[in-house]
Order: C-alpha cells, then sequence, then structure tokens
C-alpha cells in the first residue's frame, strides 16, 4: 500500500495519454506536437464561455437577487433620479 492509500499497482495501470487538451482553447493536441500546437481565437472564445457557463446561467438569479434588495432598491433609485429626461 501506498503512503496516499492507493495499492501501488493501480497507479502503473494508467497509460500515459498521446493526446491532452490546450489549456487555453480545449483542443485535443498530440504530445509531439503541443510546441507547434496555435489556438484559433475563435475557439478560445467557444471555450471560455463554455468554462464559464454556470456563472452565465446565473447571472439573471443573481442579479434579480441583488435589485430586490436594500442597495439593488437603491442604486435602481438613483439611477431612475439621475436618468437624463427625455
Amino acid at each position: 500500500m501506498a503512503k496516499d492509500g492507493f495499492p501501488e499497482i493501480a497507479m502503473s495501470s494508467f497509460f500515459a495519454s498521446r493526446h491532452m487538451p490546450c489549456a487555453d482553447c480545449g483542443a485535443s493536441v498530440a504530445a509531439e506536437k503541443r510546441d507547434e500546437h496555435a489556438c484559433d481565437p475563435e475557439r478560445v472564445l467557444e471555450f471560455r464561455l463554455f468554462q464559464l457557463r454556470e456563472g452565465v446561467a446565473e447571472f439573471d438569479s443573481d442579479l434579480r437577487g441583488y435589485l430586490d434588495s436594500a442597495e439593488g432598491r437603491f442604486e435602481q433609485w438613483l439611477a431612475e433620479r439621475d436618468r437624463p429626461a427625455s
């Protein structure tokens, strides 16, 4: 038994993958071509949005909660008061 509590034999059964995900865009990149990889800007954007999906999904409820608070109601009143007349 290893110090971390896992049998030592279990660790030797893992294999090294030939492809790993790029940390910036999520693309699967061959280990030997890692230095040659250039991220596509559109893929980087999509990957970042994917990483933020939970925060984006919670934004509406978080905003609603803030606007229902005393501070949020004050900010709404202040914004309405300071809005230029049209």
